[in-house]
């Protein structure tokens, strides 16, 4: 805070105004950086919660999709170490059930 002197006040009075005005434009100033910043944090907590719902969406799904095509693959690979006469009666034996 700057201090000015009686003498000095006296001497420039038509001063006092745009001293006036100054503090005026800096407490306005200050209010919109707090509304901002007030702003900016709501909008920040809910990215992290948006963010939040992200990671538990693609674990879930990441989950879903990982279980069959573990399955399928398992499934290939056995069938993959068969013979090939052991695949075609395997084969032939699924299509002919009732």
């Amino acid at each position: 805070m700057r201090v000015i002197s009686v003498e000095f006040l006296g001497e420039n009075l038509d001063l006092i105004p745009g001293l006036i005005r100054g503090r005026e434009k800096e407490s306005t100033a200050e209010l919109k950086v707090a509304e901002r910043t007030q702003a900016l944090t709501v909008a920040n907590e809910k990215l992290e919660e948006a963010n939040k719902h992200k990671s538990q969406f693609l674990a879930n799904v990441n989950h879903e999709l990982r279980t069959p095509v573990s399955a399928i693959l398992a499934m290939r690979v056995w069938f993959c170490a068969q013979p090939r006469a052991d695949r075609f009666i395997a084969g032939r034996k699924s299509s002919r059930s009732p």
